[in-house]
């Protein structure tokens, strides 16, 4: 046998590929696929997952297109007379939220509320598969702007249109994604209309106007475009919101409501 017998050729374009080279793109592929999935989630959480997972009492519903934030011609709701107030100063209690500064009786509809430095608050959250905390009131207007000031991190707000805990339209804050959801919350399914920004966990002033079928928010002084609820608009009960123990670091004061102006 000769040397040219045993001499492999000089020329290859290039090697065929190694077991390694195989592996490699292999793993590029899933990690390509892991980078899709991560921004389906991502734009996903954009449009109606909340701090937490849906459950069978309150799954959320997701909508490709949730409504806008504010455009510069949505206004604050106008208020008129007003038909109940509550400042809060009154004795200190875990248990008891009291009424109103006119006499209007809150009635707890989930959790125990008390009053703390002049500020209401949940000294024991609810123990509903929602984990939904309410103290409500009703005075006779079925239409209103209903406003109060809320402080801490947790997740709470304002309800408006509240006919039992499975319905009613809720503004809440979600600070795992730094916004404030509106929520309509049908037979305990949430829908969410529209979100705001959060402006932090300091004290900020929520406003909902509801006249009919009509919805117009404020939080910390940015205004929502008018949204448009299903939820009965002959319902004028109205209060305050938390969800879940992180609830318990919110603080509401200055409640109002009056009745929608002109």
């Amino acid at each position: 046998m000769t040397m040219s017998e045993i001499t492999p050729p000089a020329s290859s374009s290039s090697p065929p590929p190694s077991g390694f080279q195989v592996s490699r793109r292999t793993l590029v592929g899933v990690g390509l696929m892991v980078m899709v999935v991560m921004a389906a989630v991502w734009e996903a959480s954009r449009y109606g997952i909340t701090d937490r997972p849906p459950t069978s009492v309150t799954s959320t519903s997701i909508r490709a297109t949730p409504a806008a934030a504010t455009t510069a011609a949505t206004t604050v709701p106008q208020q008129g007379t007003v038909r109940f107030s509550d400042s809060f100063a009154r004795a200190n209690s875990a248990t008891d939220l009291g009424s109103d500064d006119l006499g209007h009786q809150w009635q707890v509809d989930g959790g125990a509320w008390g009053i703390d430095d002049e500020m209401a608050y949940i000294s024991r959250v609810s123990e509903t598969p929602a984990q939904f905390s309410l103290a409500t009131a009703h005075v006779d207007d079925t239409d209103g702007v209903w406003s109060a000031t809320v402080v801490g991190s947790g997740v709470c707000g304002l309800v408006v249109r509240y006919v039992d805990p499975q319905n009613f339209l809720v503004v809440k804050r979600v600070p795992l994604y730094d916004l404030w959801n509106i929520e309509e919350v049908t037979d305990g399914e949430s829908v969410r209309l529209g979100y705001l920004a959060d402006p932090g966990d300091g004290p900020v002033q929520v406003i909902i106007g509801y006249r009919g079928s009509s919805i117009t928010v404020s939080v910390g002084g940015a205004v929502h475009q008018p949204l448009t609820t299903a939820l009965d608009p002959s319902t004028g009960a109205f209060g305050l919101f938390g969800e879940g123990v992180t609830a318990r670091e919110c603080r509401w004061q200055d409640a109002t409501l009056a009745r929608a102006g002109s």
